[in-house]
Protein backbone atom coordinates (compact mmCIF):
# COMPACT_ATOMS: atom_id res chain seq x y z
CA UNK A 1 0.00 0.00 0.00
CA UNK A 2 0.88 3.54 -0.44
CA UNK A 3 -0.23 6.96 -0.12
CA UNK A 4 -2.22 6.98 -3.58
CA UNK A 5 -4.53 4.06 -2.58
CA UNK A 6 -7.11 6.33 -0.85
CA UNK A 7 -9.21 4.42 1.95
CA UNK A 8 -12.24 5.33 0.16
CA UNK A 9 -10.88 3.05 -2.70
CA UNK A 10 -9.93 0.08 0.11
CA UNK A 11 -13.93 0.62 1.95
CA UNK A 12 -16.21 2.49 -1.10
CA UNK A 13 -19.02 1.94 0.48
CA UNK A 14 -17.92 3.18 3.98
CA UNK A 15 -18.58 -0.06 5.94
CA UNK A 16 -15.30 0.17 7.74
CA UNK A 17 -13.07 2.48 9.87
CA UNK A 18 -9.43 1.86 7.93
CA UNK A 19 -6.55 2.25 10.18
CA UNK A 20 -3.31 1.88 7.99
CA UNK A 21 0.66 2.47 8.33
CA UNK A 22 1.76 2.30 4.55
CA UNK A 23 5.62 0.77 4.64
CA UNK A 24 7.35 3.96 3.74
CA UNK A 25 11.00 2.67 2.45
CA UNK A 26 9.50 0.66 -0.77
CA UNK A 27 6.65 0.83 -2.40
CA UNK A 28 3.29 -1.59 -1.49
CA UNK A 29 3.11 -3.55 1.65
CA UNK A 30 2.53 -1.57 5.16
CA UNK A 31 -0.25 -3.07 7.84
CA UNK A 32 -3.92 -2.00 7.60
CA UNK A 33 -6.87 -2.87 9.62
CA UNK A 34 -10.71 -2.69 9.11
CA UNK A 35 -12.79 -2.47 11.27
CA UNK A 36 -16.25 -2.17 11.60
CA UNK A 37 -18.28 1.13 11.27
CA UNK A 38 -20.39 -0.03 13.93
CA UNK A 39 -17.47 -0.59 16.40
CA UNK A 40 -15.57 2.38 18.76
CA UNK A 41 -11.87 2.67 17.89
CA UNK A 42 -9.21 4.72 18.70
CA UNK A 43 -6.09 4.86 17.35
CA UNK A 44 -2.68 5.15 19.32
CA UNK A 45 -0.19 7.90 18.44
CA UNK A 46 3.03 5.43 18.33
CA UNK A 47 6.45 7.47 19.31
CA UNK A 48 8.15 8.55 15.73
CA UNK A 49 11.42 6.01 17.11
CA UNK A 50 8.74 3.32 15.96
CA UNK A 51 7.97 4.52 12.74
CA UNK A 52 9.71 1.86 10.86
CA UNK A 53 8.00 -1.11 12.26
CA UNK A 54 5.01 -2.41 10.43
CA UNK A 55 2.87 -1.68 12.87
CA UNK A 56 -0.56 -0.52 13.72
CA UNK A 57 -1.69 -0.21 17.62
CA UNK A 58 -5.50 1.03 18.45
CA UNK A 59 -7.99 0.57 21.25
CA UNK A 60 -10.95 -1.11 20.42
CA UNK A 61 -14.22 -0.01 22.74
CA UNK A 62 -16.28 -2.53 23.66
CA UNK A 63 -19.99 -1.81 23.29
CA UNK A 64 -22.07 -0.91 26.37
CA UNK A 65 -18.56 -0.62 28.02
CA UNK A 66 -15.95 1.61 29.67
CA UNK A 67 -13.40 -1.38 28.92
CA UNK A 68 -11.23 -1.53 25.92
CA UNK A 69 -8.66 -3.92 24.02
CA UNK A 70 -5.70 -3.24 22.97
CA UNK A 71 -4.65 -4.58 19.55
CA UNK A 72 -1.14 -4.24 17.81
CA UNK A 73 -1.04 -5.23 14.16
CA UNK A 74 2.31 -5.87 13.17
CA UNK A 75 4.23 -7.77 9.93
CA UNK A 76 8.04 -8.48 9.97
CA UNK A 77 9.72 -9.46 6.90
CA UNK A 78 11.31 -12.49 6.64
CA UNK A 79 14.99 -12.38 7.17
CA UNK A 80 17.64 -14.02 9.95
CA UNK A 81 20.24 -10.71 9.78
CA UNK A 82 21.34 -8.24 12.19
CA UNK A 83 19.09 -5.88 11.01
CA UNK A 84 16.19 -8.02 11.39
CA UNK A 85 17.44 -8.95 15.01
CA UNK A 86 17.76 -5.28 15.88
CA UNK A 87 13.83 -4.40 14.01
CA UNK A 88 12.78 -7.20 16.44
CA UNK A 89 14.30 -5.57 19.54
CA UNK A 90 12.65 -2.57 18.38
CA UNK A 91 9.12 -3.90 18.49
CA UNK A 92 9.77 -5.75 21.27
CA UNK A 93 10.90 -2.15 23.07
CA UNK A 94 7.43 -0.64 21.25
CA UNK A 95 5.56 -3.61 22.98
CA UNK A 96 6.69 -2.97 26.56
CA UNK A 97 6.22 1.27 26.55
CA UNK A 98 2.74 0.74 24.80
CA UNK A 99 1.20 -2.49 26.06
CA UNK A 100 -1.63 -1.50 28.24
CA UNK A 101 -2.07 -2.68 31.76
CA UNK A 102 -5.62 -1.27 31.98
CA UNK A 103 -6.66 -3.77 29.51
CA UNK A 104 -6.24 -7.24 27.65
CA UNK A 105 -3.55 -6.34 24.27
CA UNK A 106 -3.82 -8.23 21.41
CA UNK A 107 -0.84 -8.97 18.99
CA UNK A 108 -1.46 -10.12 15.38
CA UNK A 109 0.14 -10.30 12.49
CA UNK A 110 2.92 -11.83 10.61
CA UNK A 111 6.19 -12.06 12.37
CA UNK A 112 8.26 -14.50 10.09
CA UNK A 113 10.25 -15.65 13.01
CA UNK A 114 12.93 -18.25 11.46
CA UNK A 115 14.57 -21.04 13.06
CA UNK A 116 11.47 -20.47 15.57
CA UNK A 117 9.11 -23.63 15.57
Amino acid sequence: MHENITNGLLDPERKFTVLRHDRSVTSGGGVCAFVSSSLQVKPVNLSEKYSNLELLCFNLIAPNSCSSIRYFLVYIAPSFSNHARSHMCLLIECLKVYCSTVFSNIIVGDLNLLKVD
